[in-house]
């Protein structure tokens, strides 16, 4: 239990000891007993005791003034009794009902009372109605183990809680004003299926709305502004409680804090501007908060995030919520946090990420969401595993729209990023079993997809169109699929570097500004059955590398060439068109030990060219036809040629 509620508890410790006084004697100086209506035409000095049921004290606004051990005005076991227009000062306890049913206390003012300026005791059916406490030493109403009663249309400042109730249920609280209690402004200490509704609660110390182990409470229209802590906190085991169209502004750390509770329904409320600590958020779930729905909430302009999960919570649901113009985070997952789900929900114009997942747990869900005009990237994600990213917009983000570091065994399926400052989809650092599926990323002012040490990850049917760099790089990788993607006026469509063992499998790359399939140094690495057309320089290029492969693939219509190999060793070129090249359909250059079988080169400027110092290349049952110049030639004669269905002799000038 934190300080706060631990104060919490005194309060109610306090009020049902110290509060509950002892049968003033039958006859004591200073105190009357009044048994019919009566009207004061003076200030009275001691206890009024209220001897008669269906009574009414009517003060007509003069005092009864303490100070004494007793209630100032104490209804006891007598049903149906009005106390109006009375003003009670310097009591243990201001006005008391005790095992009363009915009765209606209005108009009155309690202050500078020890324990509670008016309170309910194993009471039911009393109205508490347009009263002012002020300065009461606990609460300023207090309802201990009552049921069925109605508090409205008071005001309490200064106490330490405005409102507290104590394993009290089915009460009704509402549209009262709770200022500058030093505690909280409505406190519900193991209290349950009350209804708090239209309440206004200023810059009380602690919480505007504290529910402490309290289930099954209903708190609509209410409003907590500039509390010392947060404006609604449930703690301590509260469960199934309903917070709907409530208002929380400039409280210092939470808008709406949930500690330790569970299975309760956050709907339509508001958080904003809680900015009073580094780690303030509009609505938090922390310490094995579990099992919460969040719907069609709003946060705004807090310090670190407007939603945020943390410490262990798991399986809560934020489905239709918006978070915009937060100092940082739109949302925030961390610290183990699993199996939480974040659906069709919105961040926007926040100053860090809109979505950020830091050491979170597995099992989580982000689908359906916008990310938008962020300050950095729309969604981040650090080291956590097990995660579904599915049909999210992350569009018009200062850096990348998703940005991946160091994660494992992800889902990303069908997003969309488009026009983001930096790139489209980004993963760093060690991580590997990724799974990319029918994702679009289109003019982004970076890359489309990059890759940086991705391992053993399967990129599918994605889409990479009008991105100011490559469409899709991998650097540094190994052991990775693509396969059925496309890539379209990007710089480079395709770009592998210093990356082992890829598979690229039934790629389309065409109208590039540079290279459809560009192939950087390293080892192992294939294309097959790729498609690469009208980009600006070659088709498909390896360079520098070794032990790979370009199979079954068409490069057609591109700038220069349509296959190429430079400085590269080992190589297997087969089963491949080329046609309709600005220069050569295949060319190798400084390579060596590579064979080109079963290929096919026509209407190129040369179809099969040798360059520089390329030796011990083997060309076998290839052919070339209408090639403008030559369809084979060879410098160096270096190379072997044979079998070949060409048009032309292989020239060597």
């Amino acid at each position: 239990m934190n300080t706060r509620n631990a104060r919490a508890a005194v309060v109610a410790l306090m009020a049902l000891t110290s509060g509950l006084l002892p049968a003033p004697p039958a006859v004591a100086a200073g105190t009357s007993s009044i048994t019919t209506d009566t009207v004061l035409t003076s200030d009275h000095v001691g206890s009024i005791v209220i001897a008669s049921d269906g009574v009414t004290l009517d003060c007509d606004g003069y005092r009864v003034l303490g100070p004494d051990q007793f209630a100032g005005i104490r209804v006891a076991g007598h049903d149906g009794v009005t106390i109006r227009d009375c003003a009670v000062e310097g009591f243990t306890v201001g006005i008391s009902f005790e095992s009363v049913t009915g009765g209606l206390a209005e108009g009155n003012t309690v202050s500078g009372n020890q324990n509670a300026g008016l309170r309910l005791v194993d009471s039911s059916g009393v109205h508490v109605r347009g009263n002012r406490a002020t300065g009461n030493g606990l609460s300023g109403f207090f309802v201990l183990w009552s049921t069925g009663n109605t508090i409205d249309e008071n005001v309490a400042t200064a106490n330490t809680a405005g409102v507290g109730s104590y394993q009290s249920s089915d009460n009704l609280i509402a549209a009262n004003h709770l200022e500058a209690n030093s505690g909280d402004g409505v406190n519900l200490t193991e209290s349950d299926r009350n209804t708090v509704t239209d309440n206004t609660a200023v810059a009380n110390g602690d919480f505007g709305f504290n529910l402490n182990t309290a289930s099954w409470n209903e708190l609509s229209g209410n409003e907590a502004r500039d509390s010392g802590w947060a404006g609604f906190i449930l703690n301590e085991g509260s469960h199934d409680n309903e917070l709907v169209a409530n208002v929380a502004g400039g409280n210092r750390a939470y808008g709406y804090d949930l500690e330790s509770s569970d299975s309760n329904l956050l709907d339509g409320n508001e958080a904003a501007d809680t900015r009073g600590e580094w780690f303030a958020a509009g609505f938090k779930l922390a310490v094995d908060a579990d099992n919460n729905v969040l719907t069609r909430n709003r946060a705004s302009g807090n310090a670190l995030a407007g939603f945020l999960v943390e410490l262990g919570s798991d399986r809560n649901d934020l489905v239709q919520n918006e978070s915009t113009t937060n100092d940082r985070f739109g949302y925030l997952i961390l610290s183990g946090s699993a199996e939480n789900a974040i659906v069709r929900s919105e961040a926007r114009s926040n100053g860090s990420d809109g979505m950020g997942m830091f050491s979170a747990g597995p099992g989580n869900q982000l689908a359906e969401n916008t990310l938008s005009a962020n300050g950095r990237n729309g969604l981040q994600m650090i080291a956590t595993n097990e995660t579904e990213v599915v049909s999210n917009t992350t569009n018009g983000n200062a850096q990348d729209g998703m940005h991946f570091q160091s994660v494992g065994r992800l889902r990303v399926e069908n997003n969309t990023t488009n026009g983001n400052h930096g790139n489209g989809v980004v993963v760093s650092g060690e991580g590997g079993e990724l799974e990319f599926v029918g994702n679009r990323a289109a003019r982004n002012e970076l890359h489309g997809f990059i890759f940086h040490h991705l391992r053993d990850s399967h990129v599918v049917e994605n889409t990479a169109t009008r991105n100011a760099l490559n469409g899709f790089q991998l650097f540094d990788s190994a052991g990775n699929e693509l396969q059925g993607n496309v890539a379209t006026r990007n710089d480079d469509g395709y770009s592998v570097v210093d990356s082992f063992d890829t598979l690229l499998l039934g790629n389309a790359s065409d109208l590039n500004a540079a290279v459809g399939f560009r192939v950087l140094r390293g080892a192992r690495n294939r294309i097959e059955a790729a498609t690469a057309t009208n980009n600006a320089f070659f088709g498909v290029g390896f360079l520098g590398t070794s032990a790979g492969e370009v199979s079954g693939s068409t490069a057609s219509n591109n700038g220069t060439h349509g296959v190429v190999l430079a400085g590269s060793t080992g190589m297997a070129v087969h089963s491949n068109t080329a046609a309709n090249n600005g220069d050569v359909g295949f060319v190798f250059a400084s390579s060596s030990d590579s064979t080109f079988t079963a290929n096919t080169a026509d209407h190129n400027a040369f179809g099969f060219r040798a360059d520089g110092d390329s030796a011990g290349n083997q060309l076998s049952f290839n052919s070339a036809c209408s090639n403008r110049l030559l369809d084979a030639l060879d410098p160096t004669g270096a190379n072997t040629w044979t079998d070949n269905t060409f048009c032309t002799e292989v020239g060597t000038s």
